[in-house]
């Protein structure tokens, strides 16, 4: 082989090494700049922990995890499953980088029957958890707005003290906390022995005595006695630190901008907030991950839109767009186009000949269709769904309880061509008039279940019927009976639109749905 090509072989295998070495360099700055360094998933002295007690918490731990890496944490992420949990739910945490841990479930020693305290206790594990120098407990419907790994510096046990709490107590949904097996068998025994008591008998009410016991080493009975120690400098036997609520900011305190849409910067928090809580304060049912409760509580729009980046979410919104969104408009158009063809006139209908039917057919088909779509639905995709597929099974409803036309204006085997369009028409319009109003609150600004925005049920400068409810109930309950009777004023409004458009049939197109004459009772003939 001559000089000339062996200098050309080297000259190729000199630039296709310095091919790879560009390629990987390439790789590895690509690797960074999208998430963490792949040591750094699986080692470190610290980590993030958070329980999931049921299937139903298992999407809000997705959520959660997906948050942290998208703000750029790094640490350990552990979740804590006190169920049976099928395989194929671990593996999709492990393969969202969750350490899957599977643990007993610790019962509580006040209510362990309870929905909630017989599975808060579960959350105590993180105490044993000694391979970690530092631990931050985290409830799983949490939302991180910025990265919280500065938390980790603030002592050997730290809390906040939220919103939510009443006489200066910490709330358990987050905390940074030092594994310590002494301290953990103490707190599984200290309720059974009846050293500690809980006022909420969950483990709530219950670490807020053991605490600060064991922070003081009894010096202190209170969470409220711990803080007045800290600002007096004095000596505790553990470093014991409050939280600022920026970590621990509960969601249903934010406000909401007029013309509210999807963008999370209408969402008025205050700047320094660290992290949103979505444990509201009357009912524990309403999380942001339940799509029904978007209407009451539109700040879960912000935990919306950190849930859009999970893993097989949009092939999941693109099956079910098509269910219930162009599956019921493809079938009200071939109703109405095919009509004739399908021999309508010839279909079994039931004359309902009492007003108060056409409500119950508006309640019904409502209740169906939240059966029907799945509770953890995308939200957006979700109220899409319910109106589109509500708007053609109510119309398909008042076809069948309406009866037929005057008999006098029906000729024997006339097609009813023009009928069925107008029960497709008010099944739409009525979801159509639902839905305005079912946005119409954001829009305004208006929030059901704020702190701060019922102003009208939550003010004692002004009287009547809000008056009277402020000093009955609770602000919030309040707010929640304000939603129901706004309500029933859509649902009233809806009936006298279909009255509407049933005039307008009879009055311009000679044919009423709606009106029915006595020999025409019963089976349509």
């Amino acid at each position: 082989m001559g000089p000339k090509r062996r200098c050309q072989r080297a000259s190729f295998r000199t630039t296709f090494v310095c091919f790879q070495i560009a390629f990987a360099a390439i790789f590895a700055s690509f690797l960074t700049a999208q998430g963490c360094p792949i040591e750094s998933t699986s080692s470190g002295n610290r980590a993030y922990v958070t329980l999931a007690s049921g299937p139903e918490w298992v999407l809000a731990v997705r959520t959660l995890g997906q948050a942290l890496r998208d703000l750029g944490s790094c640490l350990h992420q552990v979740v804590l499953l006190n169920y049976n949990a099928d395989e194929g739910t671990k593996q999709l945490l492990a393969s969202e980088r969750w350490d899957v841990r599977e643990v007993d479930r610790i019962p509580s020693p006040f209510d362990d029957h309870g929905s909630m305290t017989r599975n808060t206790f579960s959350m105590l594990w993180a105490y044993n958890m000694t391979e970690f120098e530092r631990v931050l407990y985290i409830d799983s419907d949490f939302l991180p707005l910025k990265n919280i790994d500065d938390a980790f510096d603030c002592g050997e046990w730290c809390a906040a003290v939220s919103a939510r709490e009443t006489q200066n107590r910490f709330n358990a949904g987050l905390q940074v906390l030092t594994p310590n097996a002494s301290l953990f068998a103490a707190l599984l025994t200290g309720g059974s022995l009846g050293r500690y008591g809980s006022y909420n008998r969950g483990v709530q009410g219950y670490l807020n005595e053991a605490i600060p016991d064991w922070c003081t080493a009894g010096q202190a009975s209170s969470w409220e006695e711990v803080l007045n120690m800290v600002d007096q400098g004095q000596t505790m036997a553990h470093q014991c630190r409050p939280l600022h609520v920026r970590y621990n900011y509960i969601a249903k305190d934010c406000e909401l901008e007029p013309f509210f849409g999807l963008r999370t910067k209408e969402i008025l928090y205050p700047e320094f907030v660290a992290a949103l809580h979505y444990n509201h304060p009357i009912a524990h049912i309403i999380k942001p991950w339940l799509w029904v409760w978007y209407p009451v509580e539109p700040v879960n729009w912000v935990w919306w839109r950190a849930r859009q980046d999970l893993p097989g979410e949009s092939l999941r919104r693109c099956i079910w767009r098509c269910l219930g969104v162009y599956l019921p408009l493809l079938s009200s158009a071939v109703l109405v186009v095919f009509a004739p063809k399908l021999a309508l006139q010839t279909w079994p209908r039931v004359v309902v000949r009492r007003s108060w039917n056409f409500p119950l057919v508006l309640v019904g088909a409502t209740l169906f269709v939240l059966c029907v779509l799945p509770s953890e639905l995308d939200a957006l995709v979700a109220c899409t769904c319910y109106f589109t597929l509500k708007g053609f099974l109510v119309g398909l409803l008042f076809f069948f309880v309406s009866g037929p036309r005057r008999s006098s204006e029906v000729s024997p085997g006339e097609p009813r061509a023009s009928e069925p369009l107008q029960w497709v028409f008010s099944g739409y319009a009525c979801e159509v008039l639902e839905a305005v109003f079912y946005c119409l609150p954001q829009i305004c600004g208006f929030h059901f279940s704020s702190n701060r925005n019922v102003r009208p049920f939550c003010s004692d400068v002004i009287g009547g019927l809000p008056r009277w409810l402020y000093e009955t109930m609770e602000c919030g309950i309040a707010g929640y009976v304000a939603f129901a009777l706004y309500f029933v004023f859509v649902v009233i409004l809806q009936l006298l639109m279909v009255r509407l458009i049933d005039w307008f049939a009879s009055r311009h197109l000679k044919w009423s749905v709606i009106s029915v004459d006595v020999e025409n009772s019963g089976k349509y003939q």
